[in-house]
């Protein structure tokens, strides 16, 4: 049997009308090279089963692709066939501190760079907050070992800002929140420290 990956047919159909309601893109950055991230724009689809890459970001910065070993369905929730995928891309994403490689199959996605799908979902479990703010929350336990910056959750939102949110233990000296940026270089540094240092006495 023919294996076969699922996408919305709004992640793939371009920018969607002011009239839709906004989907969930958050900026990022991506490692093209040794110490070289590049800025991209980033879709979060539910009704996507796996990740993919845009072939022309692939093709703008050169970036090595394997094959598949057997070409792969690219499909709509109707069955609809929308590509046929032989290639992908072990890339490296990161979203504020949290950083995670992530395989990603090259195929055309319209205006996303990256589409992160629900095996990456399923993985990382991020907390997804809605209204007039959307932000993404990472506090797994998983990646607080392997994907973020000295285990601290991180808060990204749809602005790019990122909060690493520190938890004030007793007797220890801990930093407050701290807001971050993603530039336009796609690097991620300190904008403002949203509190002072404490001291908890242990009682």
């Amino acid at each position: 049997m023919t294996e076969v990956h699922f996408v919305s047919s709004a992640s793939i159909g371009g920018k969607p009308s002011k009239d839709f309601s906004r989907q969930l893109e958050f900026p990022g950055s991506a490692l093209t090279r040794p110490d070289c991230w590049q800025p991209i724009s980033t879709l979060i689809d539910t009704g996507a089963s796996a990740c993919f890459v845009n072939q022309s970001w692939v093709n703008q910065h050169r970036l090595d692709t394997m094959p598949v070993a057997k070409p792969i369905r690219l499909s709509l929730a109707n069955g609809g066939e929308v590509d046929k995928l032989t290639q992908a891309v072990d890339l490296p994403v990161r979203h504020g501190s949290h950083t995670h490689n992530v395989l990603c199959y090259v195929t055309n996605i319209g205006k996303y760079d990256v589409i992160l799908g629900m095996n990456w979902m399923d993985y990382h479990q991020p907390a997804l907050h809605f209204g007039d703010q959307r932000s993404l929350t990472f506090a797994k336990a998983g990646c607080k070992l392997n994907c973020l910056h000295e285990g601290l959750p991180e808060t990204v939102y749809e602005n790019g800002v990122c909060h690493s949110h520190v938890q004030l233990v007793k007797g220890d000296y801990q930093t407050g929140d701290t807001t971050t940026k993603t530039n336009k270089d796609g690097k991620v540094t300190t904008e403002e420290t949203m509190a002072d240092i404490y001291l908890i006495s242990a009682q």
